[in-house]
């Protein structure tokens, strides 16, 4: 009889060593013992596997693992059934965590589209407001005032319009990236099919349509200075 206590399951080696006082004698043998897992405790992490994959959707899949494990349960097969038990339960594990990875992801990107949002907005009204300005002066303005600009060709002019045309060519350029340092496609974002993708677009084509109306309005914005130019040489040389 070799009582064993322990409840760890495996193959143990067991060396045993035989003395013999009269006549002397000694010697040794080594003996292995398998220890397995009882039913009782089998059944018990069944039903706890079986628990925990319900409690979690992202592990309804690995189900099918446990319909083998009491397979193998029911042929006696308790190795192959506690491996697959122990497969099952990692695999869940595993589902898990990358879920809440993914969760973790998305409030990311919402945070970044949200603010890619606000400045873009931000800057778009501020060019609108650097162009009224800047034609309002020039409304009040005399014709010396095209003699100064009229070397630097309306530098105002194009300071309103890089206002509207950097932010365009920045969402453009996001469109071929495949990844960021936070680690999410923002070009897969803006060319798909969500709510998000569809705002940024249309925030682009005001950018673009900014962009375009005030190169139309440059030649307009030229002429009144040539026009107002004329009108004081006139006045002046009378």
């Amino acid at each position: 009889t070799v009582d064993i206590d322990t409840e760890e399951n495996g193959t143990f080696e067991l060396t045993i060593n035989a003395t013999v006082a009269s006549p002397k004698y000694d010697d040794w043998s080594k003996m292995y013992l398998t220890v397995k897992e009882s039913n009782s405790s089998l059944l018990e992490k069944l039903i706890f596997t079986q628990e925990f994959l319900e409690e979690n959707p992202e592990c309804i899949e690995l189900e099918e693992l446990l319909d083998e494990a009491r397979a193998f349960f029911a042929r006696g097969d308790f190795i192959n059934t506690v491996l697959k038990i122990q497969e099952s339960i990692n695999g869940c594990k595993n589902a898990i965590s990358q879920e809440s990875r993914a969760k973790r992801k998305d409030v990311t990107e919402n945070k970044l589209y949200k603010y890619l949002l606000i400045s873009s907005i931000a800057i778009f009204f501020l060019g609108i407001l650097y162009y009224s300005y800047k034609r309002m002066r020039l409304r009040r303005s005399s014709g010396e005032y095209f003699i100064k600009q009229k070397e630097s060709r309306n530098p105002f002019n194009r300071r309103a319009s890089l206002l509207f045309i950097i932010p365009g060519i920045f969402l453009i350029s996001l469109i071929p990236l495949k990844s960021t340092i936070l680690g999410f496609a923002i070009g897969d974002a803006i060319l798909g099919s969500g709510k998000i993708s569809v705002v940024l677009a249309f925030v682009f084509a005001f950018f673009v349509a900014g962009f375009l109306f005030l190169l139309m309005r440059r030649k307009t914005i030229k002429k009144i200075q040539e026009k107002k130019y004329a009108e004081n040489k006139y006045w002046n040389f009378k």
